[in-house]
């Protein structure tokens, strides 16, 4: 019995050492790929980092640092391409909101931590610096659970921001330009195929301009 707990204690002991040696990896690949020369192609920043779920984390952090050495800016919105962002609502919230201290979206909670997720993630300039220069940066984590840490030791708390969501046709076939008032953010992605993401972009699109 004793052995065989003995080995049952060992092989756990491998699996910590194993996680932990994979987590020292990812740390160390995604501060190195942060770390790469960033270009500009037209009005697209080319992080040059590789296209893999996890390197998102990198791209985040690699842009971060570009746009503060080349960008004078107040706020960074960091979306995705299946989020609408109407520009002219975006510029009336950001008169509102403090010019210090804030990080706002789509607030989530995972594994223990408020965070903001990362299809729209609102930054003041400071929390853009801060999470640039972290040195607790956890760059084995997705992007947007590594910023809410980052936020954290920051003393920032997630601001809840509104966000409409076009899910499912039936999402899209209620739409209409009342539901889309309150907010300039809206997820486009969708439960069904990319033919329904199409649709749902150009449907926001169409309802934003016509109530300009």
């Amino acid at each position: 019995m004793a052995r065989a707990i003995i080995r049952v204690i060992s092989k756990g002991l491998g699996i910590v050492r194993a996680n932990g040696a994979l987590k020292a990896f990812r740390h160390k690949a995604g501060g190195w790929a942060a770390g790469r020369n960033v270009t500009v192609e037209g009005r697209a920043i080319r992080t040059h980092v590789p296209e893999t779920y996890l390197m998102t984390n990198a791209k985040t952090v690699a842009a971060f640092r570009h746009l503060l050495d080349t960008r004078d800016f107040d706020y960074i919105l960091r979306t995705n391409s299946s989020t609408y962002v109407d520009l002219h609502g975006l510029r009336d919230f950001v008169q509102n909101i403090p010019d210090r201290g804030y990080y706002g979206g789509a607030v989530w909670k995972a594994q223990g931590l408020e965070f903001i997720t990362g299809s729209t993630i609102l930054l003041s300039r400071d929390l853009v610096e801060y999470a640039a220069t972290d040195p607790e940066w956890e760059f084995d984590l997705i992007d947007d659970m590594a910023l809410g840490g980052s936020m954290l030791r920051a003393g920032a708390r997630p601001q809840s921001v509104e966000r409409a969501d076009v899910l499912t046709s039936g999402d899209l076939a209620r739409l209409d330009s009342g539901s889309l008032t309150s907010t300039f953010l809206v997820r486009c992605k969708g439960e069904e195929n990319r033919e329904h993401d199409i649709a749902a972009m150009l449907r926001v699109h169409e309802l934003y301009e016509s109530s300009k």
